[in-house]
């Protein structure tokens, strides 16, 4: 019964009371059993054939039991929910109200008629039956994205339309076509259907809301994501890990860690972050995580590990074409294993105790002469660090001096043809001297045989002075004389 029905005749009430008419309630206001929702209100109706003014008074079922029952409206849960509107001796209908409904308002309410003899127990003339329900949200689980979810209201008094049965989700009501016969069907349920839900009666009476209940849809994990600490790019030497993480629900159970090489995988570990301790450029590769929970799994996308480190496995060579002489065309090229790649590379001379700046580049190329020939060195360098590499010797021939081409060849054909002069006028020397001791000692033997020739020959000597100027002559043809 509305509340304003009661409240107009509990007026009608008043009414016959000031004009003397006797009535009993009427039979559609009388209800021995009475359901009702937590939260809401309710009235009793009890028809009396005799009252009596001041004798009448409403009790539970533990006041009931006792010798001396009291007023409902006397005990301390319900001096406030609680009003008796009594009834008069010209009103056969008496009522009570009681508000803020609980559930533990659920029980037997008796109708007391008092006596005149305080020794008796007052008579009992009607007996209430209240059922006092809280409604619930019902919610089938587990809750699986994508399939179809109906939430039931439930504890809704038989008494009630479920028609009338109206939703909220975050305190925003449903559209009505979505409920069937008093629940709410969801179909291909999302996250976003995720909040909280609560139901209720539409009706002005008893439109008290249930406790809400959140909606939690269950869902595999979504692709994993990979987090490096501290970052992709790692230098050489460095610690580095790996973390896995996905939005799931219910939480991962079990992670796995994969490395790519090529197109060859391999298991690393199974737990949520992997640690690489002193990485080095072995550990270049592509990683990636595996998330799984009881409804499925997902892989992460991979990730490149870029191990970095200065420059190494370095040298400088020289690239000459054709014979190396004073002039030609000399290249000196630098190579070097870096990641990331060498940045610069700067070539340095030394001369003596001294070393210079030449040059930048992978390669100089330079003409060959005796102020570019010398001791050459190239330092490469990135990021991360730097690296010198070995000498290389840029030097003229043996031979070689300041002067041109052609004068060397000369000079070298004129030194043959001196030590050609020396060792045959040596040979002449050595053969003539040979000649001159023999002629000697046969003169020698002349005068010790003949000790007047020795005179005639020494005339002949001083006499002949011609014949010695000839012998020395070059011009002369008689050399003999000489002897």
């Amino acid at each position: 019964m509305g509340e304003t029905g009661s409240y107009v005749f509990l007026a009608l009430l008043l009414i016959l009371n000031t004009i003397k008419v006797s009535d009993a309630c009427p039979s559609s206001y009388i209800r021995y059993k009475i359901c009702a929702l937590s939260g809401s209100e309710e009235y009793m109706y009890c028809s009396i054939d005799r009252p009596e003014i001041g004798k009448h008074f409403w009790v539970t079922q533990l006041e009931y039991n006792d010798n001396r029952p009291r007023n409902v409206t006397d005990l301390p849960d319900y001096n406030v929910r609680g009003r008796d509107y009594g009834c008069s001796p010209f009103n056969k209908c008496c009522a009570l109200k009681l508000s803020g409904l609980k559930t533990r308002d659920s029980g037997e309410y008796h109708m007391m008629i008092g006596t005149s003899d305080p020794n008796k127990k007052p008579q009992r003339k009607c007996k209430i039956t209240l059922s006092v329900k809280e409604l619930s949200v019902g919610i089938p689980e587990p809750v699986i994205e994508g399939n179809n979810v109906t939430l039931s209201c439930n504890n809704i008094c038989s008494s009630m339309d479920k028609s009338k049965v109206m939703w909220k989700k975050n305190n925003q009501t449903v559209p009505a076509e979505l409920t069937t016969n008093g629940s709410l069907v969801i179909t291909k349920v999302s996250t976003n259907d995720e909040g909280s839900y609560t139901c209720s009666i539409d009706d002005a009476t008893i439109n008290v809301p249930s406790k809400p209940v959140q909606l939690h849809v269950m869902f595999p994990p979504r692709i994993p994501s990979v987090s490096v600490r501290p970052s992709a790019d790692i230098p050489e030497g460095s610690s580095v890990t790996l973390t896995c993480s996905s939005d799931v629900n219910p939480p991962v159970e079990s992670y796995t860690w994969y490395r790519r090489t090529g197109s060859a995988v391999s298991k690393l570990d199974s737990k949520q972050s992997y640690s690489i301790s002193s990485i080095s450029d072995e550990h270049t590769d592509y990683y990636y995580c595996e998330a799984k929970n009881r409804y499925g799994g997902r892989n992460s996308t991979e990730v490149h590990l870029d191990v970095q480190y200065s420059p190494r496995n370095m040298f400088a060579s020289i690239n000459q074409s054709g014979e190396v002489v004073e002039g030609s065309s000399v290249t000196l090229t630098c190579i070097s294993d870096a990641n990331p790649p060498v940045e610069t590379y700067t070539w340095y001379k030394r001369t003596g105790a001294a070393t210079v700046q030449v040059d930048t580049g992978v390669s100089i190329t330079f003409t060959l002469t005796s102020i570019t020939a010398g001791l050459y060195h190239c330092k490469a360098q990135n990021r991360v660090g730097c690296l010198n590499s070995t000498g290389v010797d840029v030097a003229l021939p043996v031979l070689q001096t300041n002067s041109p081409g052609w004068l060397n060849a000369a000079l070298l054909a004129s030194l043959g043809a001196v030590i050609f002069v020396i060792v045959v006028a040596g040979l002449v020397y050595s053969r003539r001297k040979k000649r001159h001791k023999s002629t000697n000692k046969n003169i020698h033997k002349q005068y010790q045989n003949d000790p007047q020739s020795e005179n005639q020959d020494t005339f002949r000597m001083s006499s002949e002075p011609d014949a010695v100027y000839q012998s020395l002559n070059p011009n002369t043809t008689q050399t003999e004389a000489v002897y």
